[in-house]
């Protein structure tokens, strides 16, 4: 009983465990190095990067979004749905170029990263307001994550997805996560909030 309440109170439990198979995945080299072994290679590798990189950061929405609702697992699952969608949409272009077999890629990426971490706005989400659309909420935290960490997530390219600048990206992305920084909460400032929802399926 006490593990069936858990599940349920936590749905977002799952998503790490998704996580942590692509994380090991990774470790056993499948996800590291691919250089130049066509299209459908270089996606398969931002997949598998993706989901171990970008499902930890967005606990705390997960977790929101499925928060009070009946069906808290279905919620989530459509909230990962149209967030892993946005992503995907980004790796399907980025995977169209080897970034990785430039010979200047890393130092650029590096460079260009470092630049965008200090001349990005610096925003608090809030909460998605309640029964809002997970579909919804999903996509919009997609957006936000890929303006805020599109040059970081270069600079795994330009390293042809490496265990180590794997490793680096995830700990400065888990390191702005709102609640881990210090972070003024001001309407003027925070992203706005969703709209409810019309319809019932997708609750």
């Amino acid at each position: 009983m006490a593990i069936r309440q858990f599940i349920r109170r936590h749905p977002e439990w799952w998503s790490l465990a998704v996580s942590a198979g692509a994380w090991m995945w990774v470790l056993r080299g499948h996800g590291c190095h691919i250089h130049a072994r066509g299209y459908a290679m270089r996606l398969g590798s931002w997949t598998v990067m993706t989901l171990a990189m970008m499902l930890p950061m967005v606990v705390e929405p997960l977790r929101a979004v499925a928060e009070d609702s009946p069906r808290p697992h279905r919620r989530a699952a459509l909230f990962l749905l149209a967030y892993l969608g946005c992503w995907t949409a980004v790796g399907a272009a980025a995977s169209l170029v080897d970034v990785s077999s430039q010979p200047y890629a890393p130092a650029a990426a590096l460079l260009l990263a470092g630049a965008w971490q200090l001349a990005k706005p610096s925003r608090c989400p809030r909460a998605p307001a309640p029964r809002a659309s997970a579909l919804r909420v999903g996509w919009q935290t997609g957006v936000r994550c890929v303006v805020n960490c599109w040059a970081l997530m270069l600079v795994c390219l330009a390293f042809g997805h490496a265990l180590p600048a794997m490793a680096a990206v995830t700990a400065v992305g888990l390191l702005e996560r709102p609640g881990i920084v210090n972070c003024e909460k001001r309407p003027a400032e925070a992203w706005p909030t969703y709209a409810p929802a019309r319809g019932r399926w997708w609750r």
